[in-house]
């Protein structure tokens, strides 16, 4: 049924009244209660007469936590785009000359800023990790990186000069 049930206690799963859904019940065999400690127990049926002598038609069950959950707690942001708080300014790497080829790449690539030179660069995947750090101490304009042991996929480059951060995007595919 794929349903989420709030914690509590005393929940009926059933079918409405004066209909004929033609499940399969059991009448002999039950062991009640059923139970999946600190999940969820089955304590009986709905029959009148015999509630713990017969079980209704909801069969292997499958029964789960909900994936990595926590409480809410509130939170504020404050997002003030007037000031520069780390002292790096963000710059647009195409009015700066600063170029990534070939992109699409397959196991090198050259990373060129050919107004100023290159301090640093980082490759982050995805999820943000980085993957690549590499400090250029002769702070040339051009870097070969190689991305042979580098799954298929994008990633985003950092490019650190002395006029700020670039960032661009490079595809890698093998």
């Amino acid at each position: 049924l794929n349903f989420q049930i709030d914690p509590g206690t005393d929940y009926q799963l059933g079918i409405p009244v004066g209909t004929q859904p033609n499940l399969y019940r059991n009448n002999s065999g039950t062991s009640y209660p059923y139970t999946i400690a600190n999940k969820v127990s089955i304590k009986r049926s709905s029959a009148g007469t015999n509630p713990t002598g017969f079980y209704y038609f909801f069969y292997n069950w499958r029964v789960k936590s909900p994936d990595c959950s926590s409480a809410r707690v509130p939170v504020n942001a404050i997002v003030d785009t007037t000031c520069n708080i780390t002292g790096v300014t963000e710059l647009d790497a195409e009015d700066n000359n600063v170029q990534i080829y070939p992109n699409p790449t397959q196991n090198t690539f050259t990373v060129e800023a050919s107004d100023q030179g290159i301090e640093q660069i980082r490759v982050l995947d995805l999820s943000g990790k980085i993957i690549h750090s590499e400090q250029n101490n002769n702070i040339q304009s051009k870097l070969l990186v190689n991305s042979v042991n580098w799954e298929s996929g994008v990633y985003f480059i950092q490019i650190f000069t002395g006029s700020g951060i670039f960032h661009q995007k490079v595809v890698v595919t093998h």
